[in-house]
């Protein structure tokens, strides 16, 4: 796996390591998911932990299965992903795209990430990425404000998602 592949799947790694202490947790993988919207959660069965349970052991895969993802298994379970895929660009869009990257250029771009509308108090307009939006609420309009500040954002009058 390249370099560039690898700081990618990095980039995701700590995005996903909620907690900074070098691991991915059932409650890491819930701060970054809304579990109640899964099909087995909304059909009663299976709870938001089992799902996010689920979904660590994906990345355990050869690995000891613990429910703690190190770095080297989440690395692991990328470089069988980068292996089947030739072209730098798609992989690195398709890293962006599900883990909410923000940043890529041309066709490697990131198109997941949420864009609101900020209106300023003067009334001028702008359309605004909420960089690296994994786990942000948007229903919580004083989050996408705390984010939006947080991104440099100023004046804002309104937003509209």
């Amino acid at each position: 796996m390249s370099f560039d592949r690898k700081m990618l799947v990095r980039e995701a790694f700590t995005i996903l390591d909620k907690t900074n202490d070098g691991f991915i947790l059932v409650n890491d993988i819930m701060q970054a998911y809304d579990f109640s919207q899964h099909p087995n959660v909304a059909a009663g069965k299976s709870s938001p932990e089992e799902v996010a349970e689920e979904m660590l052991h994906t990345f355990e895969q050869g690995g000891d299965i613990d429910g703690k993802v190190t770095w080297a298994e989440f690395l692991d379970y990328y470089k069988g992903i980068s292996a089947a895929i030739e072209d730098d660009t798609y992989f690195e869009l398709m890293m962006r795209n599900a883990w909410h990257i923000s940043g890529g250029e041309g066709a490697a771009a990131n198109t997941s990430n949420r864009r609101v509308l900020v209106i300023h108090s003067d009334g001028s307009e702008e359309v605004v990425e909420l960089k690296n939006d994994i786990g942000l609420n948007v229903r919580k309009r004083q989050d996408v404000l705390a984010k939006l500040r947080l991104q440099g954002v100023q004046d804002i009058a309104n937003f509209k998602i």
